[in-house]
């Protein structure tokens, strides 16, 4: 046996020893499209200022994370290639081009916000309805696959550092809920008419 016992202990700790100090924000694939999908896209938001924080704290930028994530259409390009140029870095030879998606992120929101602003005026319904939520799991499958390079950007391709489910998600996840039953229900007033049920209410 030629183990050093005066050798300082060796530990099993990536690249990346916690969320906090890594250039981008860490979620797994599979919580990532719990929460999108849960809450109709509205997690979005969120992602989107977590990635300009982490990025801004790692970097030193002087970016302001809350209006880019709320006008993400206008930042979603910068963000991708900036998750490129990072996953190229930490993995030899790995190429994405994230500019095709980030055009179909910013044409599907586009479509997304005019169909629900017609929608919340009752034109075009039920049509104007469909659209939006036709294009939740279009959107989803954009940043799905971004999150996935910025998971290699940060040496945790898994994103296991940010895996499990935490109470704050299960509230989140039990509002969507809520939420989602709204609409259906909405959905269901506009194609088939109101429940009998609600008729009494």
């Amino acid at each position: 046996m030629t183990s050093n016992v005066y050798e300082t202990p060796k530990s099993d700790i990536r690249n990346v020893s916690d969320a906090g100090g890594a250039e981008f924000y860490i979620v797994s694939p599979k919580k990532f499209l719990i929460l999108f999908l849960v809450t109709l896209g509205m997690y979005q938001i969120y992602w989107f200022y977590q990635h300009w924080v982490q990025h801004k704290q790692a970097v030193g930028t002087n970016v302001w994370p809350v209006p880019r994530a709320i006008f993400s259409i206008f930042f979603v390009h910068g963000l991708f290639e900036l998750f490129s140029l990072k996953a190229s870095e930490r993995k030899q030879g790995f190429v994405w081009n994230g500019g095709g998606l980030a055009v179909i992120f910013i044409i599907s929101s586009i479509i997304s916000n005019v169909s629900d602003r017609l929608s919340a005026k009752e034109i075009g319904s039920p049509v104007t309805d469909l659209i939006g939520l036709v294009l939740i799991p279009v959107i989803a499958w954009v940043l799905y696959k971004a999150q996935k390079v910025a998971n290699i950007a940060c040496g945790d391709p898994a994103g296991e550092l940010n895996s499990e489910l935490t109470a704050a998600n299960y509230i989140w996840i039990l509002l969507g809920l809520g939420l989602w039953a709204m609409v259906l229900l909405g959905l269901y007033v506009i194609l088939i008419g109101t429940p009998e049920f609600l008729q009494y209410m």
